[in-house]
């Protein structure tokens, strides 16, 4: 009788090993399961609220972009256009540039105006541009690499650093993931759908290039760099919020 109580006892602890191993494993996987949940929502839900911000930044952007574009008339935007093509083709001289640019009150005043919506909203940059569809379909990496490629004309730049201003005729490229958005968007007058992110030395621009449009065609383009200065700090909080509740919910 003793050697039978000897054997259930043994029996009973083999037992009890193998219900704690079976009941490890599924604490194990309980948690393998909670993590591997907490890290999807953690990678789902920054994506999301990283395109939320980008949202937000770009509408900021066209804002920024359209109110600048109504300091202009459309004479005012004809006549720039017109001494743009009259100064690159060689029959406008830097006195015929001075006059209109430095000289011309009213222009001035929009100048003035444009460097004030630059300030209140922050931007790095709002300037009015002509954007060449041949230089521009004329791209090559080489091209890019050596300097040389540059579709961006300016007419008038804001820059937040005054002496670093584009002057009228300077010039510069785009972002050559881009150039396709920005291409269609020049061919259609529409503003392009494609949010235009750039990481620079000074962080993370947000760029609009708003498409001029004079008796159906497109005869310059308002462009604004906005700093998307919030962005890293924003997503980092978003994450530790979402891993505080995933922790939470875990206990």
């Amino acid at each position: 009788m003793s050697e039978d109580k000897t054997k259930e006892k043994v029996k009973e602890k083999k037992d009890n090993r193998i219900y704690r191993r079976l009941s490890a494993k599924v604490i194990y996987l309980l948690i393998g399961m909670a993590l591997t949940l907490t890290i999807a929502i953690l990678l789902i839900g920054t994506i999301a609220y990283q395109r939320a911000i980008a949202v937000r930044y770009d509408e900021v952007a066209y804002q920024v972009a359209d109110t600048a574009m109504d300091y202009f008339t459309r004479e005012e935007l004809v006549l720039l256009r017109t001494l743009m093509n009259e100064y690159e083709a060689g029959r406008a001289n830097e006195n015929a540039v001075d006059e209109l640019m430095e000289k011309n009150e009213r222009i001035r005043q929009v100048k003035d105006l444009m460097d004030n919506l630059r300030e209140s909203f922050g931007a790095n940059d709002i300037y009015l541009c002509v954007i060449s569809e041949e230089e521009m379909e004329a791209y090559t990496p080489e091209a890019r690499e050596a300097g040389t490629w540059k579709p961006i004309h300016y007419i008038m730049d804001s820059y937040h650093d005054p002496s670093e201003n584009m002057p009228f005729g300077g010039r510069s490229g785009i972002i050559p993931e881009y150039r396709e958005a920005i291409l269609e968007s020049i061919r259609s007058g529409e503003r392009t759908g494609t949010h235009l992110i750039a990481n620079t030395k000074w962080g993370y621009n947000m760029s609009a290039i708003l498409p001029v449009v004079f008796e159906g065609e497109t005869i310059a383009a308002v462009g604004v760099e906005i700093p998307m200065k919030t962005i890293e700090e924003d997503v980092i909080s978003f994450i530790i919020r979402i891993a505080i509740v995933a922790g939470i919910i875990m206990i």
